[in-house]
């Protein structure tokens, strides 16, 4: 009796932490839609403030920090490329990865990682992954 009970409580627990992820992810697309709020109008004859360039801290702030290599788990079935683009060749004899695999990104090009998984090497886009 305890038994189906603890699984009746997990199965219940499952559900309302489906049902959230679903909900998170509607609100989240539903804020990426919402347009910016404009924060003001010029009126007639105003000119716009001048853009001053950023400092030097500013700009380090705002450039990604150079790519090291990493594990990463394969998200959704993937099949790897022999170039980091889309209509490039299978890589062979094993191109096909099946989602939640661990695998090494190598190297990062254009928003495509070198994945490698101790199989085979070759690349995939870094939306195809999960990051740790």
């Amino acid at each position: 009796m305890l038994y189906r009970s603890v699984l009746g409580i997990l199965f219940v627990v499952a559900l309302l932490l489906t049902l959230n992820e679903r909900y998170q992810e509607e609100r989240s697309q539903r804020n990426a839609e919402v347009p910016a709020p404009a924060s003001r109008t010029l009126e007639e004859g105003q000119r716009p403030p001048a853009l001053t360039p950023p400092s030097s801290a500013a700009q380090a702030q705002t450039t990604r920090p150079p790519f090291v290599p990493h594990r990463v788990r394969v998200k959704r079935d993937t099949d790897l490329l022999k170039a980091p683009e889309p209509a490039a060749p299978k890589v062979e004899p094993l191109a096909f990865v099946p989602a939640g695999i661990p695998a090494n990104a190598v190297e990062e090009r254009n928003g495509w990682y070198l994945l490698d998984t101790n199989l085979v090497r070759g690349w995939a886009p870094v939306e195809a992954v999960d990051e740790p």
